[in-house]
């Protein structure tokens, strides 16, 4: 049975909320397409871009991924991307939102 992943979003992003989650699952699929063509920098581009973004709005654990793989592109390492890539997915879709 997983874990209960509860974020605590503060309610003034209540609105911007649905676009965050949107723009999220994208970036996840544009480095999963950029991953299956080896393309390490646009992952290190996104996943940099993205750092501060998952802690801005209460998802934190979005941001340790993100720098796990922005140092995993330097080792090239595609299965611990995928990996990451995979648990952010799982992360966003378990996740139950509590406005605070």
């Amino acid at each position: 049975m997983r874990e209960m992943i509860v974020v605590r979003v503060k309610r003034t992003y209540a609105d911007l909320l649905p676009r965050f989650l949107l723009n999220r699952q994208r970036d996840i699929e544009q480095m999963r397409g950029a991953l299956s063509g080896q393309d390490f920098s646009t992952i290190r581009a996104t996943a940099h871009r993205l750092k501060g973004a998952g802690a801005g709005y209460g998802f934190d654990q979005i941001s340790v991924w993100v720098a796990e793989i922005e140092a995993l592109c330097e080792q090239r390492d595609v299965p611990a991307i995928a990996l990451r890539l995979d648990r952010m997915q799982q992360y966003l879709m378990d996740a139950k939102i509590e406005l605070v």
